[in-house]
């Protein structure tokens, strides 16, 4: 890969954004399932079905509507107000109680961040193709997916040591097992908020804004 595609700031700063926005968004849904699991008792089969609502709304918001808000307001725009709607929906989640109902405590936190994630995704390669020469568009493309695993495996290594390890000092102090697990998911949910506020300044900070039209061109 040439090294000269990070000298192109949209490139640059959309893998940035990506590889921090991701740490966040596929740490909550690994810790999401843990508390669906593990704390409220839920099978496997039950986990994977009360996981669906969030695919769906990922599914209506990136293919019917985000490209009509990028249309309208911009990419970098549509990005930034995506990564709000997932560190709402995260801070949502890290309220969520040792007797919660999914209805109530879960439902609500998957649908927000469903909606940010539908509308922020497709953002992305507008902005980090944006300024790619024709030749570089597919090293741009690739380099994207690239990041997306980094920040994946980012997110889960240091969500799962914080939670651990909070779990671990909570039990230490006497506090029963399935509190000292839920306020473990707790601090990781609130992590992965911080993590997607994070996303979004540097969105702010870093990328200029793609034409409005090249969404169409491509």
């Amino acid at each position: 890969m040439p090294l000269r595609l990070f000298a192109v700031r949209n490139v640059a700063a959309a893998n940035l954004v990506q590889t921090v926005m991701i740490a966040g968004m596929f740490g909550q849904q690994f810790f999401i399932a843990l508390y669906l699991q593990l704390v409220l008792g839920w099978s496997p089969t039950e986990v994977g079905l009360g996981m669906v609502p969030i695919a769906l709304t990922i599914g209506l918001f990136s293919l019917g509507l985000s490209a009509r808000m990028i249309e309208r307001a911009g990419a970098k725009g549509v990005l930034v107000g995506g990564l709000l709607l997932i560190a709402a929906g995260l801070l949502l989640m890290q309220g969520a109680p040792v007797d919660g109902v999914y209805w109530r405590d879960v439902l609500p936190a998957l649908l927000v961040m469903g909606a940010g994630a539908g509308i922020a995704m497709p953002a992305l390669p507008t902005l980090a193709l944006a300024d790619a020469t024709p030749a570089d568009a597919g090293l741009a493309s690739g380099l994207l997916n690239t990041t997306q695993q980094v920040g994946a495996a980012i997110g889960v290594s240091l969500l799962a040591s914080l939670a651990a390890s909070r779990s671990e000092t909570l039990r230490g102090e006497g506090r029963a097992a399935l509190d000292a697990l839920a306020s473990g998911y707790s601090l990781a949910f609130a992590v992965a908020a911080g993590l997607a506020l994070a996303a979004a300044g540097l969105a702010v900070t870093l990328l200029t804004g793609a034409p409005r039209s090249s969404s169409r061109r491509r």
